[in-house]
């Protein structure tokens, strides 16, 4: 977080007032700039102290959360087959799929 922020901290002071010279902006449209600019900072700042107090995403907690509670299925739903390939390799459905392939059961064979 310390490079995205000093990465920030460059681009605000080196290359945005190069951004204004190249456009030639009026010091109105760069006052505005400059107040979006602020309230990224002030967004910014919000972000890291969200994730200083929140343990959600500390590496202690991510060590120790068990995985009780989760589901042991997986994911369902639209668009989780991919998550489910285990089940096709499992019961031979893999061989099925892949004998069809080049048989001319998939369109455009």
């Amino acid at each position: 977080m310390t490079y995205r922020a000093r990465q920030f901290e460059h681009i605000v002071a080196t290359e945005l007032p190069a951004l204004f010279d190249d456009f030639d902006l009026d010091t109105s449209t760069r006052e505005k700039l400059y107040g979006y600019v602020e309230k990224l900072q002030q967004w910014m700042c919000g972000v890291l102290k969200w994730h200083i107090t929140v343990d959600r995403y500390k590496e202690f907690e991510l060590r120790n959360s068990s995985a009780e509670g989760r589901l042991p299925s997986g994911p369902t739903g639209l668009g989780t087959s991919a998550a489910r390939i285990r089940s096709l390799v499992s019961v031979g459905g893999l061989s099925l799929v892949l004998g069809q392939v080049g048989s001319g059961y998939f369109a455009g064979e």
